[in-house]
């Protein structure tokens, strides 16, 4: 049986290489305080955004109303690039507002970056592509009070590669199960050949998205082999450590999920609280750095970032006056 510790074991060879040449900070161990370079950048990279250069002021209202309820889903068109919501799919996590400096608008993030097959469902969301996983919006100046929008996408997962039917609701819609491997497998060997920091984020997270229970993807996954930063990454490994690799007849592999109650899975979970913050990167908000000029965090000496607290809710994209606002988008 191989599980968690199986995946570290993959990296072996590219932790031995990082002794003697320079890495980017984040890019092959999980960071768990501000110190960590790659708690303090954007890793977002490539990622695709929904701004309100897409959404109209309503659509925008409605991506509020319904961030109340948990993590947002939209479906990314290939050929458009046009980004709906998707109001009736409903995905797990909840969103937790981080303290902005003052004048600045606010800043959200999920804390649940990246999800199981079994989690998104296949049929109130057969459409959903990706996750909103960190949006900030602010008001703009002038006359008409327009609301200044950004958000990050991040792929949602296909189902299991060993399902028999066409894969709906993600970046792998409409290809089998061995189609979504092999694509997956392309888009590694194009990674393997290319230098950490030209590497895509979107074709790290694309990998996983098309294979989410291939052994060789969830080890790419889990090695992240892109300049991104420590939270991504912290969120690559928690999800890796929910699976185990066993032998079958005939000499295979399956990948499959561990039982909810198994002492291998990890004790800690994705939440974001500030005073967990320097046990693991986990408990920090991704994305936090990539909104500037729009929303820039607060950072706390001691504990890398704050959670907005402690203000009756301002009005719609109202920007944060730096002491903590109310968590309600």
């Amino acid at each position: 049986m191989k599980s968690a510790p199986y995946f570290r074991a993959l990296i072996g060879s590219a932790l031995a290489a990082c002794a003697t040449a320079p890495q980017p900070a984040g890019a092959m161990h999980v960071g768990t305080a501000c110190e960590e370079e790659s708690a303090q950048i954007c890793g977002a990279g490539d990622l695709p955004r929904v701004t309100n250069r897409e959404w109209a002021q309503t659509e925008i209202g409605r991506f509020v109303e319904r961030a109340v309820t948990g993590t947002v889903a939209v479906a990314v068109d290939p050929a458009t690039h046009a980004i709906t919501l998707l109001s009736r799919c409903h995905l797990p996590g909840a969103y937790t507002e981080v303290r902005t400096r003052r004048g600045n608008g606010r800043l959200w993030a999920t804390n649940r970056v990246l999800l199981l097959p079994g989690e998104v469902d296949r049929v109130a969301c057969d459409e959903a592509t990706h996750a909103v996983v960190a949006f900030a919006r602010a008001a703009a100046t002038g006359a008409t009070g327009a609301v200044s929008f950004s958000g990050v996408l991040v792929p949602l997962p296909c189902p299991p590669v060993t399902d028999s039917g066409l894969a709906r609701g993600c970046v792998g819609s409409g290809l089998p199960g061995p189609a979504r491997v092999a694509r997956a497998k392309a888009i590694m060997k194009k990674l393997k050949a290319a230098h950490i920091e030209t590497a895509a984020v979107t074709d790290v997270l694309h990998v996983y998205a098309l294979a989410p229970d291939d052994e060789l993807a969830l080890g790419f996954l889990y090695r992240m082999p892109a300049d991104t930063e420590c939270t991504l990454l912290a969120h690559a490994r928690w999800l890796t450590a929910q699976y185990r690799t066993t032998g079958v007849p005939g000499g295979k592999q399956v990948t499959s999920l561990l039982p909810p109650d198994d002492p291998s899975r990890p004790v800690d979970k994705p939440v974001l609280d500030a005073e967990l913050g320097d046990r693991s990167c986990l408990h920090h908000p991704v994305f936090r750095k990539c909104f500037p000029g729009l929303a820039v965090p607060v950072d706390e000496p001691r504990r890398c970032w704050e959670p907005a607290v402690g203000r009756a809710a301002p009005s719609p994209g109202a920007p944060s006056d730096g002491k903590g606002a109310a968590t309600k988008p």
